[in-house]
């Protein structure tokens, strides 16, 4: 549907077309967010005992912790329902990349991995293609 030049996108969660995303990896970026929200009592915990010294600051912070929850459901939810996909799974794997960064305890290889999925997905560009994903893919 176009509208002027802005383009409308659906709504309908089960839609992947029709975004700056193509249907592939819009679809991929969204089993992985869903996945991850649906991940019970450990999604985002509290900063604790982080890799990097400069965070050791933000370590049991209750404030860190709710502004690192909220930027993780709210590019998930945008992500989801269509709404900037790009920018919401970069959004999404910066936040997840940076509870696995800040807290020892909730590393996992599967963690950093998804949230470079993520990652990359944002920063794909349709001129150069998902290469940089397609590096990240071929390394692991």
């Amino acid at each position: 549907m176009e509208v002027g030049s802005h383009r409308l996108t659906s709504w309908n969660p089960l839609r992947c077309s029709g975004t700056a995303l193509p249907v592939p990896m819009l679809l991929m970026a969204k089993i992985v967010a869903v996945t991850f929200m649906l991940g019970g009592d450990r999604v985002m915990p509290a900063p604790h005992l982080p890799f990097l010294t400069p965070l050791d600051a933000f370590a049991d912070s209750p404030a860190f912790a709710l502004v690192l929850q909220i930027a993780f459901f709210a590019s998930g939810l945008l992500l989801v329902f269509n709404r900037w996909p790009r920018a919401a799974a970069f959004a999404m794997g910066c936040a997840v990349l940076t509870a696995v960064v800040s807290s020892k305890s909730y590393y996992g290889n599967n963690k950093l991995f998804a949230g470079s999925i993520l990652l990359l997905t944002g920063l794909y560009h349709p001129r150069t293609g998902p290469w940089l994903l397609r590096v990240q893919l071929g390394m692991v």
